[in-house]
């Protein structure tokens, strides 16, 4: 069974906030006995409860805490605020990563949703004719995004083709090339070399780098009343 979502607000009924107060004090201070002793961390707490003269600390031994609190104020000024957070400052830093997280999702959203209506205009033409001009601007930049995308891969492709040295040919313990006269040894390899050479051409011709041929979007059709096939 999922666990209720707490309400984070204060809590009006004195037994109920003493009790609450009991229980997450207890909790707190357990955490803090098992970050020291698990992660061999120096840490401290102090915890004062409403109308307690007497805070509770950790470690219990005063002279520790103390130790503590004095090596922290050593610390320089911008070391000591870098990560200190009071309950304002935990929200804004919530809020912010919040935020964050739905701009980011917001653009991926943009981004599939133009990418459907550039498939579905490659298909059917008269989808683009009601497009303003920012969302054909932001077609237009997806398509040359794409196309250098694929461009780049090709001369990869190409560069990488070049690199690779000709298919050896492996040779038999009798191979015939050991009884053939040196100048038809020669000529032999020669030619062997030019078929080589020849297939890498060929495979570097298969490789169609040529540009993307898209549909042809006439800006004065978006103003046409008259609706036609594209």
């Amino acid at each position: 069974m999922a666990r209720k979502k707490l309400n984070l607000a204060y809590i009006a009924k004195d037994s109920a906030r003493r009790v609450t107060f009991k229980k997450r004090k207890k909790g707190l201070l357990k955490k803090v006995y098992e970050l020291s002793t698990l992660c061999d961390v120096t840490i401290c707490a102090i915890v004062y409860g409403k109308n307690e003269h007497t805070p509770e600390i950790w470690p219990e031994d005063g002279a520790q805490v103390l130790q503590i609190i004095d090596k922290f104020n050593e610390l320089p000024e911008m070391e000591k605020v870098k990560k200190m957070l009071n309950q304002e400052g935990f929200l804004r830093q919530r809020v912010s990563k919040f935020a964050d997280e739905l701009a980011k999702l917001s653009k991926e959203n943009k981004e599939v949703e133009l990418r459907q209506k550039l498939f579905d205009g490659m298909a059917n033409r008269r989808i683009l004719h009601g497009a303003g001009i920012e969302e054909v601007h932001a077609l237009v930049g997806m398509v040359e995004a794409k196309y250098t995308m694929v461009k780049a891969k090709c001369e990869l492709l190409r560069a990488q083709t070049l690199s690779r040295a000709p298919p050896s040919t492996s040779l038999a313990p009798l191979s015939p090339l050991v009884a053939m006269p040196n100048h038809d040894q020669s000529r032999l390899t020669s030619t062997d070399q030019i078929r080589g050479e020849q297939s890498i051409d060929d495979l570097l011709n298969s490789i169609d780098c040529s540009p993307v041929e898209w549909p042809y979007i006439d800006p004065n059709q978006w103003n046409d009343s008259h609706d036609y096939a594209g």
